[in-house]
């Protein structure tokens, strides 16, 4: 018989001596019911998860009960199986399955388990006593309603304040050792710190921060952009200018740490750390871990803001002309690229990157770009890209229009989209010609030789040039270089079949990217159909290439505007990304070494060793059916040879900041990796 145990608030069903396949169909009917009266089970979400469940045609709730929760499989972004399970062993230990358990036991707040490291079930009570007061599962609760309404899922800071004691206990021992290395110092920069702002409390705090400074080489004076301060200014090669907002705080050993890690690069001529940002009471929030030195980041956001020091000869030449801080560090970048990312957070600001700015600054910062853009001989229009906030976009006239071959990989495959049988290769070619504005394109569509008379004559009516790749082992990289040697445009734009465009300027937002010499691959936004996010950005999360921001909204804004503004990456995907032909044949192309797995992130770190950068651009966006061309999978052999092959890349990515992983809540997409880039 089917005995039904309940220890430590969990569900274990035991088979007795006569049960068999009945008795365990029965327990899998408990768990369902369960399951389906949390109604935390998301169907259409873990279909789209795991495409492969998907291809079998399995019952998404039945596969998660008999076998996804086993394999650490998610039932909906915010419940974490392995997470759960690892962190309540009890539950493990009794072979319950975790969302039942939580829907029996977790959520209730005599338990008050939490369902994912972004989810504080006692912290969503706390917060929202009416939902306690109902009885209600907090996580239902917040997925259906509190989400929308900006109900909060967690205590955004309370994972950060263990960080900051943690760190000051850290200076504190650290501080003798500290002094006994400036002793040692070879060379001692001064460093001069510009204060704007009207003298009052929050002057006399930036102030006071700079007396209590470990480090004690520095001097002080006001500034306005208007007085012209800059003029006045003539440092001598020792010193080094740090610009200040009346409120902004420098931690104990900031200049400290600039100094050091100016000695350890004696070149630099710009260095700058990361940041967080100081709320009405005092206390440090919202840590903000900068990218490398990111120059295509710069032109959306002054990402450096005011924990950056710039080598007094440089700021010199600039700052008589600037107008205001991000015009200053615009023009201070064009003259060196000997930036320095100091990978800690040493200023705490009154007035955060990403908190709302004034109309009067945002008009400065517009005015900025828009010289910057003059000055490096690009019009265009500039823009806020999020309304009342210090993030810009620019969408930029064209110098040209240059031939742009569209290479496009096929199957052939008929599939079902929105419940229509459908040419996903047609479809691709309709909607580009139908919504794109850019018509000076070239399509080259590489089949397996199976598309049958009838498809290839109706290519061919319609102008494309047609390659066949005839190998019997299946190879992507190598229908892509297949693909690329018939090209004749100036532009590659390597593109999968199950994609079709949403906004009609798709491709110039893509092509606007290499009006700078510096950039060598770009890719777009890339949305599910129900258009939550794909793909943007791929970054290196501990050690392996990740998709990030995967399944949020499409108006998601992302870590401090990650996703939706103009930005370097690691890589792009392949699923849609545009290069100059003549570096795509320079470079060798796809790596065919890579047949399936990991072949465009290779590119990219091919393009970014040559000194190129990797681009990413939102303003294009596309809708990806993915994976309905092929099933997808990670062939073991070309993962082994990548991590071997990019073991110097994978390292440290330079635009995705893993340090200091336990201040930040889990991302929702990413398991184990506490970033939410």
């Amino acid at each position: 018989m089917l005995k039904l145990l309940r220890a430590s608030g969990a569900i274990r069903f035991v088979q007795g001596p006569s049960s068999g396949n009945g008795m365990q169909r029965i327990a899998v009917g408990a768990v369902a019911e369960t399951i389906r009266r949390s109604q935390l089970f998301d169907a259409d979400w873990y279909l789209r998860k795991y495409p492969d469940v998907t291809a079998a045609q399995l019952d998404p709730l039945t596969h998660y009960i008999e076998f996804g929760a086993r394999e650490g499989r998610d039932p909906n972004p915010l419940f974490d199986t392995d997470w759960y399970l690892s962190y309540y062993p009890d539950v493990a230990a009794a072979g319950a399955n975790p969302l039942a358990h939580y829907e029996e036991y977790g959520s209730r707040l005599h338990e008050g388990r939490d369902p994912h490291p972004s989810f504080s079930t006692l912290y969503y009570f706390a917060q929202n006593p009416d939902v306690a007061a109902a009885g209600l599962n907090p996580l239902l609760h917040y997925l259906r309603e509190g989400r929308a309404a900006g109900r909060l899922p967690f205590d955004p800071n309370a994972r950060y304040v263990k960080h900051v004691i943690k760190e000051r206990q850290q200076f504190a021992l650290q501080s003798s050792e500290i002094l006994r290395h400036i002793d040692a110092m070879l060379y001692r920069p001064i460093f001069h710190v510009f204060v704007m702002g009207a003298k009052g409390a929050a002057y006399t705090r930036t102030l006071e921060s700079l007396t209590v400074q470990i480090y004690e080489a520095w001097s002080t004076s006001d500034f306005r952009w208007d007085a012209g301060t800059g003029a006045r200014f003539e440092p001598d090669e020792h010193t080094f200018v740090i610009f200040l907002r009346a409120g902004d705080t420098l931690g104990l050993s900031a200049l400290y740490d600039l100094a050091s890690t100016i000695n350890a690069y004696p070149s630099a001529d710009i260095v700058y750390g990361d940041e967080d940002t100081l709320d009405a009471h005092g206390t440090r929030r919202a840590p903000f871990y900068k990218p490398d030195w990111s120059p295509d980041t710069l032109e959306s956001q002054n990402y450096l803001g005011p924990a950056a020091c710039f080598r007094g000869q440089l700021a010199a030449k600039v700052l008589a002309q600037s107008q205001c801080y991000y015009d200053f560090a615009l023009r201070a970048t064009e003259l060196t690229s000997r930036v320095e990312h100091l990978r800690a957070i040493i200023c705490h600001r009154a007035l955060g990157a990403a908190d709302p700015v004034s109309a009067a600054d945002a008009a400065a910062d517009i005015a900025a770009l828009t010289g910057r853009l003059q000055r490096t001989a690009r019009t265009g229009a500039v823009a806020q890209v999020a309304a009342g906030l210090a993030c810009y976009g620019a969408k930029i006239t064209l110098t040209s229009a240059p031939l742009v071959s569209i290479v496009i990989p096929t199957a052939g495959t008929i599939a079902e989209v929105n419940g229509v049988p459908t040419d996903l290769l047609f479809n691709c070619l309709d909607k580009i010609q139908e919504r794109s504005s850019y018509k000076n394109l070239e399509f080259v569509i590489v089949d397996n030789g199976d598309l049958g008379e009838g498809r290839v004559e109706r290519l061919r009516q319609r102008g494309c040039r047609l390659i066949t790749f005839s190998a019997l082992i299946f190879n992507v990289a190598k229908k892509l270089n297949l693909g690329a040697s018939i090209a004749t445009g100036e532009m590659l734009l390597l593109l999968n079949d199950d994609i079709e465009p949403v906004l009609p300027d798709w491709i110039e937002r893509l092509l606007e990217q290499f009006e700078k010499p510096h950039v060598g691959v770009v890719g777009a936004k890339l949305l599910y159909p129900d258009l939550t996010v794909q793909h943007a950005g791929v970054v290196t999360n501990l050690g392996n290439p990740e998709h990030v921001r995967k399944m949020r909204s499409r108006d998601d804004l992302g870590y401090f505007f990650s996703a939706c503004s103009v930005r370097n990456f690691a890589a792009v995907t392949g699923a849609c990304m545009m290069t100059r032909a003549d570096l795509y044949r320079r470079l060798g192309g796809y790596n065919e070494a890579l047949a399936i797995s990991y072949n465009d992130v290779d590119y990219c770190f091919k393009v970014r060793e040559v000194g190129l950068t990797a681009v990413y651009a939102p303003g294009a966006e596309l809708i990806h059916f993915e994976s309905q061309s092929r099933i997808p999978r990670l062939e073991c052999g070309e993962g082994e040879y990548f991590h071997r092959h990019w073991a110097r890349m994978l390292i440290s990515d330079p635009f995705y900041n893993e340090d200091n992983l336990e201040v930040l809540p889990a991302s929702f997409e990413v398991k184990h990796n506490p970033r939410a880039l």
